[in-house]
């Protein structure tokens, strides 16, 4: 997250994009990056204090997915399992409900709403 090269590529690639995400501790590049400033964020329960801690800029919560209507849109998943939420959630904005749902089923993801 400190890697000043890594940091540029993440600043520029956000110019080109529709959605930036993020899963689990990820969240702690885009903060380093200033890019979640003024912004909700969420990140693996073990790391919610060491990123409230070091990047008071940002609101942090502990929700699973986080969608901010930034541009582009930066969102956020709090885990591996929650990364799977975040999937299905831009497929549902992507295309519909139906397909998000039909997603899930195929993928045998019980704890998502069908």
């Amino acid at each position: 997250m400190y890697d000043s090269e890594l940091q540029e590529f993440v600043r520029y690639q956000m110019e080109k994009l529709t959605y930036l995400c993020s899963v689990c501790t990820g969240a702690f590049i885009l903060a380093e990056t200033g890019l979640l400033k003024g912004l909700k964020a969420t990140t693996h329960h073990t790391a919610m204090n060491g990123l409230r801690e070091s990047y008071g800029n940002t609101d942090v919560v502990m929700e699973r997915v986080v969608k901010n209507r930034t541009r582009p849109k930066i969102w956020l998943a709090a885990g591996v399992t929650s990364g799977i939420d975040l999937s299905l959630e831009i497929i549902g904005e992507l295309f519909d409900h139906e397909t998000k749902s039909n997603v899930a089923r195929l993928i045998e993801y019980p704890s998502y709403e069908w």
